[in-house]
C-alpha cells in the first residue's frame, strides 16, 4: 500500500514549514502569506497528489464537516429536489458535505438522523419530514437537551427551540384569490384535497379571507378524495408501484372535476390548491371563459393557470442551510417565513396588491 502523502512532505517539497502548509491548505484568514509562497505550496500539494485526512481533521476539530439532511419526501418531485439543491449550494460553498438520513430507529434507541449526530457523522441536521409534520416529541426533547444544531423545514410549528423555515401559505392563497375575485362575476370555486394538514388549512383560510371582501360572489369548496395516506403511499412505494398509486389519485381528481361544469359559468373563477391541476380544469371546462389560479408552482413559472404561486423551494433550501450554519456557531434559533411570488400568465385585467 502506498504511503499517504503528509503535510510534512508538502513542506519539504515547497521548502516551507509544515505550519505554513497548514495555513495555506486551510485558508487561514489571520496569517500573512505571500502569493508566491501560497502558489508554491498548492503546486507541491497537487504534484504529490495530496488528499486531506478528513478523519484526523474531524478528531482535531470535533467536526465532521457533514450535515445530515433528514428527508421523508420523494426526491423525484421537483419541489423537494429543488430544496435539497438549495441546501447543497450553500453547504458546498462552506466546505460541508451532505449525508441523507432516514427516520428508522438504529439499535432500537434513536432515529437515524439523531443517531448520525450522536455517532459524530454529522454536525447538525436539516429536517424535511412529511407534510407539515415535525420531529416527534422524543426527538424534540433530545434536540433541546443535547442542544443539537437543528433546522426544520415546512413543519408549520412555533416555539420549537430550534430554527424553522416555512412558507406563508395563507397570505399566498389570499393574494391569488383576491386578484381572481376582481375579475370574477358570480362564483369562485376552490378545489382542494381531502387533507387536514396545516398547509391546506392555511390555504383555505386565505381563500375564505379574500372571499369575505366580495360578499356578492359565492364561494364553493370542491374537495378531491386525495388523502395524506395516498401521499404517504407514493413516498413509500418503489418506483415500479408509483404509477399504480398515481393512477388512483388521478381517478379521484377526474371524478371531482366531473362536478365542476355544473358549478360554474363563463365569468367565474377556479382556484386549485395543488399545481398541475389547472390543465385538467381547463380541459374539463372547455368553452367556458373562466379564470384559473394555482396555489403551488414548482416549474419556474410555467403553468396552465392564469395566476399561480411560485414556491421558492431553492431559496428555502438555502435558508435552511444558512440557519444550520448559524446554529453551529451557537446563534439563537430563528423562525423564517418565506413569501411566495404570484406569477400572472394571463391578459386578464387583474389589479395589483
Amino acid at each position: 500500500m502506498a504511503r499517504r502523502v503528509t503535510v510534512r512532505d508538502i513542506a519539504e517539497a515547497a521548502n516551507v514549514t509544515a505550519a505554513t502548509v497548514s495555513y495555506v491548505l486551510n485558508n487561514s484568514p489571520n496569517q500573512s502569506i505571500s502569493q508566491e509562497t501560497r502558489e508554491r505550496v498548492l503546486k507541491a500539494a497537487e504534484e504529490l497528489q495530496y488528499v486531506p485526512n478528513t478523519a484526523a481533521r474531524s478528531l482535531k476539530n470535533r467536526r465532521s464537516h457533514t450535515i445530515g439532511v433528514a428527508i421523508e419526501k420523494n426526491l423525484s418531485t421537483p419541489r423537494f429536489s429543488q430544496t435539497v439543491a438549495g441546501i447543497r449550494k450553500v453547504l458546498d460553498a462552506h466546505g460541508y458535505n451532505i449525508l441523507l438520513c432516514g427516520f428508522q430507529k438504529r439499535h432500537g434507541i434513536h432515529v437515524d438522523y439523531l443517531n448520525n449526530y450522536f455517532e459524530g457523522r454529522v454536525d447538525g441536521v436539516i429536517f424535511l419530514g412529511k407534510d407539515n409534520q415535525g420531529p416527534d416529541a422524543a426527538a424534540v426533547q433530545m434536540i433541546a437537551d443535547r442542544r443539537i444544531p437543528f433546522v426544520a423545514f415546512d413543519c408549520c410549528q412555533a416555539d420549537t427551540g430550534y430554527s424553522t423555515v416555512d412558507f406563508d401559505y395563507q397570505q399566498g392563497a389570499q393574494t391569488v384569490a383576491q386578484r381572481l375575485l376582481t375579475h370574477c362575476w358570480e362564483r369562485l370555486v376552490y378545489i382542494r384535497p381531502q387533507m387536514d394538514t396545516t398547509q391546506e388549512q392555511a390555504r383555505e383560510a386565505g381563500v375564505r379571507a379574500a372571499a369575505a371582501g366580495f360578499p356578492h360572489i359565492r364561494l364553493e369548496i370542491l374537495t378531491v378524495a386525495i388523502t395524506q395516506e395516498d401521499l404517504d403511499a407514493m413516498d413509500d412505494a418503489g418506483y415500479e408501484n408509483i404509477p399504480e398509486i398515481a393512477s388512483r389519485v388521478s381517478a379521484s381528481m377526474t371524478q371531482a372535476l366531473e362536478r365542476l361544469p355544473a358549478l360554474i359559468s363563463s365569468g367565474d373563477a377556479v382556484i386549485s390548491s395543488w399545481e398541475s391541476w389547472a390543465g385538467l380544469i381547463r380541459a374539463r371546462c372547455e368553452g367556458l371563459d373562466i379564470a384559473i389560479g394555482e396555489l403551488a408552482n414548482s416549474r419556474d413559472g410555467r403553468s396552465n393557470a392564469d395566476l399561480s404561486l411560485q414556491l421558492p423551494n431553492f431559496r428555502a433550501g438555502q435558508q435552511c442551510a444558512e440557519l444550520l450554519l448559524q446554529a453551529l456557531d451557537n446563534t439563537p434559533p430563528q423562525s423564517v417565513v418565506l413569501a411566495q411570488t404570484c406569477v400572472d400568465s394571463s391578459a386578464l385585467p387583474y389589479v395589483g396588491i
